[in-house]
């Protein structure tokens, strides 16, 4: 067997070998390219020796240094990966070691201790360093899966593989889907792991505390949700952070697309915890005009009617709905039917575009302000609770 032949100097190189040579887990495809290895990361102490092979017969019959790098401390393990399917048979792997100088730590040449056969084009040579310390990352092998659910070609494992079960290899020759994906046995498929390129930028702002007794105007400005309010982002979305006294949120100088959900988790306050104005209905009066509604059912039932404004500082919005207090705004509405008292969501959705034109020199950010909505049957403060509030933002060009 092929493992027995080879004689690694740790349990990683072990592993590497076994991937290499084992057909159990399915490595043998049609068009391999290179193999699982340990590969050490460039520094100002060490560069990396690379390497050619070259085949006669179907045989390694050499391998010629091209760079040797520099920095090895000890002579690095040669691993032969490649080469074409049939070379991955357990006996058919080709063997070498390398040499080094023992001053500048280079590799000066390699021996080929066993050709092996069955070699179909030219393997890759990679060379690992043993040394301890050295930082490493592991290359996986790169296998050109043209479906997930293709299990045969390039990659052939048995339906329900016990050991082809977790397989790992980085899917090749998928531009920017090209992401580590391994076989699960029971659905017989591969998956995807996740993909950075796909996967949605999204910063997301809890609320630290509650907004009591927000006064919010009629078709008017709304009202500032105020400082402090905002948590540090769960966020992928890079530049997207809370900004002046974590009452707004900073965006990047970059053209594009943002689309932020406003969900708010509200309470109205009962009359009782509101100055008296010694108006009809108690205290449901216009906090200027004086002007006072009834509630719309018998029992008690208000229509709560609110709007949202997402206000854009220091950069002009593409679409907009006008500009308050040199600002581009954005205005949704929202409403829900219930009683005085009661817990009740709103959801606002904006879309926000950017061009590349659109930037000060300063800073950009984005401010929300909450409003009452013309008609409604309801005029008292509301408590922003910061239980089951958030914004949260995502880029979506």
């Amino acid at each position: 067997m092929m493992k027995k032949k080879i004689q690694l100097g740790s349990m990683i190189a072990l592993f590497l070998s076994g991937v290499l040579s084992a057909q159990s887990v399915g490595i043998n495809t049609d068009t391999p390219n290179k193999s699982a290895a340990m590969h050490v990361s460039v520094s100002k102490d060490f560069r990396p020796a690379t390497a050619k092979a070259v085949i006669a017969g179907g045989k390694l019959v050499g391998i010629n240094v091209l760079d040797g790098g520099f920095g090895y401390k000890t002579a690095p393990t040669v691993v032969i990966g490649g080469g074409g399917a049939t070379a991955y048979a357990d006996g058919a792997r080709a063997i070498a070691t390398a040499t080094i100088d023992s001053k500048t730590g280079a590799v000066t040449a390699v021996t080929v201790n066993d050709g092996g056969n069955r070699y179909e084009i030219l393997p890759d040579i990679l060379f690992v360093n043993n040394d301890e310390g050295v930082q490493r990352g592991l290359v996986l092998p790169r296998v050109e899966l043209t479906s997930l659910l293709n299990t045969d070609t390039p990659v052939n494992i048995p339906p329900k593989d016990t050991d082809g079960d977790g397989l790992l290899v980085y899917r090749a020759g998928q531009g920017e889907d090209g992401v580590p994906s391994w076989y699960e046995k029971n659905e017989d498929r591969w998956y995807e792991a996740a993909n950075a390129f796909k996967s949605p930028k999204i910063a997301v702002f809890s609320f630290r505390q509650n907004r009591m007794n927000l006064a919010i105007n009629e078709a008017g400005t709304g009202g500032d949700l105020e400082v402090n309010m905002y948590r540090e982002a769960v966020s992928n979305l890079q530049g997207v952070v809370r900004a002046n006294g974590n009452a707004d949120i900073k965006l990047p100088k970059v053209a594009g697309t943002y689309l932020v959900e406003v969900t708010l988790n509200l309470v109205t306050r009962p009359d009782t915890q509101v100055p008296s104005r010694n108006l009809p209905y108690g205290n449901n009066c216009h906090p200027t005009t004086g002007n006072c509604s009834a509630p719309i059912t018998p029992n008690g039932y208000y229509f709560m009617g609110y709007f949202g404004d997402l206000r854009s500082y220091n950069a002009n919005l593409t679409f907009k709905t006008g500009t308050v207090y040199g600002a581009d705004y954005l205005r949704e509405e929202d409403n829900v039917i219930t009683k005085i008292g009661e817990k009740h969501s709103l959801t606002f959705l904006f879309t926000i575009k950017y061009e590349a034109t659109a930037f000060s020199a300063a800073e950009p950010y984005i401010n929300f302000r909450l409003g009452r909505m013309i008609g409604r049957s309801y005029y008292l403060p509301v408590d922003v609770l910061a239980e089951g509030s958030f914004i949260k933002v995502q880029k979506i060009d």
